[in-house]
Formats: structure tokens, C-alpha cells, sequence
């Protein structure tokens, strides 16, 4: 025997080593809580539930051993009954249900008073619900996590194996009758020999240096770029293209895309446009970047600087010049595997990645993106942003006096300028096109004189009056499909001119095709 186990032995008693087993228990279950904490699942109250309970037990160890059997079993029975009913709510989140499973199966496993088996079971569950974590977030933050819990566990498995011949003793509620935080702690730390301390500190300190170079030395791969492994979940609303279809389901997913760190004084918008991407081609039931608009500029460089010309003229400064609160710095943290394209609300100085990064960007669509979907957080900085973004709609509305009277005047000639760098038109059918324009009657309603800004706002209530909002879209049955299911209509224009529910994308799609 060392002389370290020999020392403690003589120093503390069998009843202050398995205090000491349990209590180092519940400490490493409040390190697997903390990286809960990293984690956009479940929501904090349950996150805080477990932390707390922990702690209250680490705090005041005798309750646990008050609790009847009865009540602890129907409690686990009752907590594993309303996590599956969120698990049914939240459309069946895998990776969140199986951590709040886990943690809950934990701390069951680690308020009762535990025999030497039943700590092996509880160092694992815990090991795992912080590589689950660490793998999730590819946070820096795991690997202090994964430390202290190796040192906490080592120095667990240390006193359990001291008490090995003693292994089926469980602690009782009668054990903890005089137990003092004060008197405990100096007798823990009269029991440790100094000198072995720093010896094991030191070898355990040269062991986490050499597996560092080793880490650093052998080439990793990313799995995610290497392989075309399926995503474990679909993500809508970031792609470049759209296709509606007759029948239909999307996913209410409300994880993190991204974060935005504001310049002190900036005063967003109540509901901020964060745009990503255009998509200005539509045909064959969906929507998509054009061709034309895919001729991005490759950038290799860290910084992009805006102001780039186009054609003879380049685009004004008066964006920025008319607005008064955009100075400062946004730091923006894209989540890994959402998008290649970045989020940007308008015009702005400069773009600088955290890393050398190769990107594109169309600078008069004012689209920039990375040259594929970062499988981990990616993040950026964007210098003196406008907050009222609008596009150029033709060349002439680069010069700052045009005015929407004057596109009004060009939009009516014969041959009217197009939308810069896009094909926006409509479907080809014939019979497409006069379900359109007998959806813009209704609209109308017999006044010839509406503006443009009357249209649309006449436009947006029609749709809301005669589509409600679903999550499911079933077409099969609307007047116009075929037995089959397929339509010889366009199924965005067969929408329209049904009462049939549909998400953002039919809404937004529909409104663009009546405009």
C-alpha cells in the first residue's frame, strides 16, 4: 500500500471515507450539469432544476436519505413522464431528450446513497452527458470541463479504492446526524500527505502536456467536409432554393442559428430583417439564385471592404451617411451546420472573419457566403452596418435622387429595366399566368388606381383572409390536381387560388408572384 492510502486510512474512518465517495459523487454530477448550461436544449428550468437540486444536496447531505423510497420512485416515474410529453411537444428532438433523460436518470442515481457499484454507474453517466456536451458545442470551455472532472473522478476512484472491502456499505440517513462542513474539511485535509499530492499533481500535469502535442500533432479530419453523412436533422430556411410540393410537412425548430453581439448604442429594429440570401429566379414551382447571381467575387483575404464599383458607378455612401446608429462593431457567431451564407442587415465598411477564411460575395445583391456550411461555430465581425437596407432595384436607382415616382414612370414603358443581375418573371403556362391575374382582379376589387404600396398591403390581407398558417401543406385535394396527386398547374400558383394552409414560404413566394 502507498503511503498516501496508508496515511489516509489511519487519518479517516470508514464512515468519513464513504461521506467522502458519496460527496465527491455529487460533485461530479454538478460538473456534468454545468455543461448542460452550453447546450440550447430543454430549457433553463430544467437545466436549473438539476443544478440546484445538486447543490442543495452537496450543501445539506442528510435530506437525501429523508426522502421515502415511494416518493423518490414516483418522482423519477413523474419527471420521465413530463420530459416525454416535451419530447412530443418539441416534434420529437432526439439529441434533447436523450440529455434530459440522462440527467435525469443521474440525478436520481446521485441523491440516493450509493454502494461501490452504483458509483461506477453514476461516473458514467456523468462522463457521458459531458462528451455529449462538449461534442455538441465545440466549446473551448469542455476541455476545463473534462479536467476537472478527470482530477474529481481520479480522486473518487482513489477512495473507493480504499474502501473496496467494504464495497456493498451504503450511507444512511443516521450518517449524517453530526456531520459538520467545517470538522469534515480538516479532516479531509489532515489526511492528505503534501508531498504525494504534489508528486501525483505533477505526473498528472505532464500527462496533460504530453496528450496536448500528441493532439496537436496527429492530423484530424473533419468528417462532416469529408463525408456525406445525412444531417440528424433538416434545417429550413437557409438554402438557396425553395420547392413547393403537393404534399408537404416542415419542422418547427426554435435551436439557435445564430448570435449578435450589438456596438453599445445600437437600437435595433422590433423585428430585424436578418437577410442571408436572395433568391430571384422562380420556375418549375420554386424559387432559387439565379445563375447570374451565383457570379460571386472570391475573396481570399480576411477583410472585405465595401464601396466596389458597378459598371461606371459605384454605390453611394449616402447609405451610410443617412443613418445614425450604426457605428460600432457586430459580432456575429453563425451556428456550425446551419448555412454558408452570412446574415447581414445592409450595407456596411468591413467584413473580418475570426479566421483566414475564403469566401464569395455579390456585392450588389449584397450576398456573401463561405465556400461551404462550417461544421463548427463560425465566426465574424462586420464594421459600421446600416440598419435600413434596400437593394438597388436598376441603375439608375444607384444615383441617390431617384425616386420611386421615377421607377414607377420606367416600370410602365414598353421595355422596363429588370431587377440588376436577375431573372424575376412568372410561370410559362397560359393557364398559370390567368389564375395569376384573376387572383390580382380579386385584389384590385375593381380599383385601377392602386400604387404599388397599396397593392402590396391589399395583396398581404388577401392572403392572410383566405390561407391560414400550418406547419403541413396538403394540396392532393385541391380543385386542379390529378388523382395521382400531380398538378398540371403550378402548385404555387394552384395555392393561391385555394384556401389551403401554408408556411412562410408560401406566403412570401405567393406575395412575390402577385407583385
Amino acid at each position: 500500500m502507498s503511503t498516501s492510502a496508508a496515511n489516509l486510512r489511519a487519518r479517516l474512518n470508514r464512515d468519513e471515507l464513504h461521506q467522502l465517495r458519496w460527496l465527491l459523487g455529487l460533485v461530479l454530477m454538478l460538473l456534468a450539469f454545468w455543461t448542460l448550461y452550453s447546450l440550447e436544449l430543454g430549457g433553463v428550468a430544467w437545466r436549473t432544476l438539476f443544478f440546484g437540486t445538486a447543490v442543495s444536496a452537496l450543501i445539506f447531505p442528510g435530506w437525501p436519505g429523508r426522502i421515502p423510497h415511494w416518493v423518490r420512485r414516483w418522482a423519477l416515474i413523474l419527471g420521465a413522464s413530463a420530459l416525454f410529453t416535451q419530447f412530443i411537444a418539441t416534434s420529437f428532438d432526439v439529441i434533447s431528450g436523450l440529455v434530459l433523460m440522462v440527467s435525469l436518470l443521474t440525478l436520481s442515481r446521485g441523491l440516493e446513497y450509493r454502494r461501490l457499484r452504483e458509483d461506477w454507474q453514476l461516473i458514467l453517466l456523468c462522463l457521458f452527458i459531458i462528451i455529449l456536451s462538449g461534442v455538441l458545442t465545440l466549446s473551448l470551455l469542455f476541455g476545463l470541463q473534462i479536467l476537472i472532472f478527470t482530477l474529481v473522478a481520479m480522486a473518487m476512484l482513489f477512495v473507493m479504492n480504499l474502501v473496496e472491502r467494504d464495497a456493498g456499505r451504503a450511507l444512511a440517513v443516521e450518517d449524517w446526524g453530526n456531520f459538520h462542513w467545517a470538522h469534515f474539511g480538516r479532516r479531509v485535509r489532515g489526511a492528505i500527505d503534501t508531498r504525494q499530492l504534489f508528486q501525483a499533481a505533477g505526473l498528472f500535469a505532464g500527462l496533460v502536456l504530453v496528450s496536448t502535442l500528441i493532439f496537436i500533432s496527429i492530423p484530424r479530419f473533419q468528417f462532416a467536409q469529408s463525408f456525406s453523412f445525412p444531417s440528424m436533422r433538416g434545417v429550413a430556411g437557409f438554402h438557396d432554393d425553395i420547392q413547393y410540393s403537393t404534399t408537404r410537412g416542415i419542422d418547427n425548430d426554435d435551436s439557435v442559428a445564430f448570435r449578435v453581439d450589438l456596438p453599445s448604442g445600437v437600437k435595433l429594429p422590433q423585428v430585424p430583417y436578418w437577410r442571408m440570401i436572395v433568391m430571384d429566379e422562380y420556375s418549375s414551382s420554386g424559387f432559387r439564385l439565379s445563375t447570374i447571381s451565383r457570379r460571386f467575387e472570391d475573396y481570399r483575404r480576411r477583410t472585405l471592404v465595401r464601396y466596389p464599383e458597378y459598371g461606371s458607378l459605384s454605390l453611394p455612401h449616402h447609405y451610410l451617411d443617412d443613418v445614425s446608429h450604426l457605428a460600432g462593431t457586430f459580432n456575429f457567431y453563425l451556428e456550425g451546420n446551419v448555412s454558408e451564407y452570412l446574415p447581414v442587415l445592409g450595407p456596411f465598411d468591413s467584413l473580418t472573419f475570426s479566421n483566414v477564411q475564403n469566401f464569395r460575395g455579390n456585392e450588389i445583391l449584397r450576398i456573401y457566403s463561405t465556400d461551404q456550411t462550417s461544421p463548427k461555430t463560425l465566426g465574424y465581425k462586420i464594421e459600421n452596418m446600416s440598419l435600413d437596407d434596400a437593394i438597388p432595384v436598376s441603375p439608375p436607382e444607384l444615383d441617390s435622387k431617384f425616386t420611386l415616382e421615377e421607377a414607377s414612370k420606367l416600370s410602365k414603358g414598353t421595355n422596363p429595366l429588370p431587377y440588376p443581375l436577375s431573372c424575376f418573371g412568372l410561370p410559362r403556362d397560359k393557364d398559370d399566368i390567368a389564375i395569376i391575374k384573376g387572383v390580382v382582379d380579386k385584389i384590385r376589387a375593381g380599383r385601377s388606381n392602386l400604387t404599388e404600396s397599396e397593392f402590396i398591403i391589399s395583396a398581404a390581407d388577401f392572403l392572410r383572409q383566405n390561407h391560414l398558417a400550418s406547419l403541413n401543406v396538403d394540396l392532393s385535394n385541391v380543385k386542379g390536381t390529378l388523382v395521382d396527386g400531380l398538378s398540371p398547374h403550378d402548385l404555387l400558383v394552384l395555392w393561391l387560388d385555394s384556401n389551403a394552409p401554408g408556411w412562410c414560404e408560401h406566403f412570401s413566394g405567393g406575395l412575390t408572384l402577385l407583385c
